[in-house]
């Protein structure tokens, strides 16, 4: 599907969607090295395995916008280096599902350099709430970013949560640069 959906010469804007995720799985689509598709706008609407967006990401390299329903990254090993690059990328919004910071920062660093908006939504890895590694990480590998919005999900079970602790995370957030 991928393959011809990749071949159309006009195509600039593509949603995939799928009721059956684990109906694609990464075997049916590798990487481009010289055949690329125009798309500039890429919406995948469906879960979806590292392995199989980095090969769809192959065949994208003019992409501009990219927005993922939810990204896992169960059993699949994260690369730190990218033979890809997306030089013209520069909105994502993403949903990450089993991913943690350390895990998802390569992908950061490799692909959103030029990244001028991202949006987030993460659970579990509580250092997606760490103000001072995301300011570094910005100012160090995403300087073109001016729109960072993050939604993080954590459990309260057995936490004890009052309204300083919720007030010290968001001063962190408060600092001249994010300002």
């Amino acid at each position: 599907m991928y393959d011809k959906l990749f071949r159309l010469p006009a195509l600039k804007y593509c949603k995939l969607s799928l009721d059956d995720s684990s109906a694609m799985t990464d075997g049916l689509l590798h990487i481009a090295y010289n055949n690329f598709s125009p798309i500039e706008h890429l919406i995948i609407d469906y879960d979806i395995h590292f392995n199989e967006l980095f090969h769809i990401l192959s065949y994208v390299p003019h992409l501009r916008r990219l927005s993922i329903k939810c990204l896992n990254l169960l059993y699949d090993r994260m690369p730190h280096t990218f033979s890809i690059t997306l030089n013209n990328l520069t909105h994502v919004s993403i949903k990450l599902n089993h991913i943690n910071f350390d895990q998802f920062q390569p992908i950061m660093i490799n692909l959103f350099r030029n990244l001028q908006v991202l949006s987030i939504s993460t659970s579990m890895d509580n250092e997606y709430k760490n103000a001072q590694r995301w300011e570094n990480l910005i100012k160090t590998h995403m300087p073109h970013l001016r729109i960072f919005d993050i939604q993080h999900n954590t459990s309260l079970f057995g936490a004890v949560i009052n309204s300083k602790t919720c007030q010290d995370l968001m001063n962190r957030f408060a600092t001249l640069f994010w300002t």
